[in-house]
């Protein structure tokens, strides 16, 4: 069957290729699409506009290159097949910038999060994902609300590392319902419900 990639969506992509058997696989990154990449400007539109990009090739590959200094809020992965590659930072948006009304909260819950159903989703990198934790942190105590770093909804076949992540809000990572996740830790292949406590950092490589 033929398909026709919406060229709206490939608007500002870096690299369309074709592999074997006419697989498109996209090369994308958030400069693209209006980032700044300096650490300081909100670049959330940017990095959501860039891995929405990917439902050009709904199945994958697509392959989302992360190579500067990105301060975000929430943002999601819909599609199956994405690669994640984070060579450079992703940050969380300060407490005070970052959305937390009770829409906010339903419609994401995390800083990063997916929709359920994908496939294929890896994140990985020799980059930093930190979540500003220290700014968060005393709502332990408090009550009030706090995002987990990185939340995986029914996804089949997920890759977690190599990553280094330091001060997650929350949990840094939390798999859910009937996720399928590998997380490269120590040889440790994780198939259940799981939730990393927030702690200091994480640094998952494969050994």
């Amino acid at each position: 069957m033929k398909h026709v990639l919406p060229m709206v969506l490939l608007a500002g992509v870096h690299t369309l290729q074709m592999h074997g058997g006419g697989c498109a696989a996209l090369d994308v990154t958030p400069e693209q699409f209006g980032a700044v990449g300096d650490g300081v400007h909100d670049d959330t539109q940017a990095l959501r506009r860039a891995f929405a990009a990917c439902s050009a090739v709904p199945d994958g590959p697509c392959h989302v290159l992360l190579a500067r200094h990105y301060s975000s809020g929430p943002f999601r992965f819909n599609t199956s097949g994405v690669t994640m590659d984070v060579t450079g930072v992703l940050s969380m948006l300060p407490r005070d910038k970052y959305p937390q009304t009770p829409a906010d909260q339903a419609a994401y819950g995390s800083f990063i999060s997916t929709q359920p159903g994908i496939k294929d989703l890896t994140i990985t990198g020799d980059g930093l994902i930190t979540g500003l934790g220290r700014q968060w942190w005393p709502c332990k105590y408090t009550g009030c609300w706090r995002p987990h770093l990185i939340v995986l909804s029914s996804v089949t076949g997920a890759k977690i590392g190599p990553l280094h992540m330091t001060d997650g809000p929350n949990h840094f990572i939390e798999v859910r319902t009937t996720t399928i996740a590998c997380i490269h830790s120590r040889r440790r292949c994780v198939h259940a419900c799981i939730a990393w406590p927030a702690a200091r950092q994480a640094h998952l490589s494969v050994l």
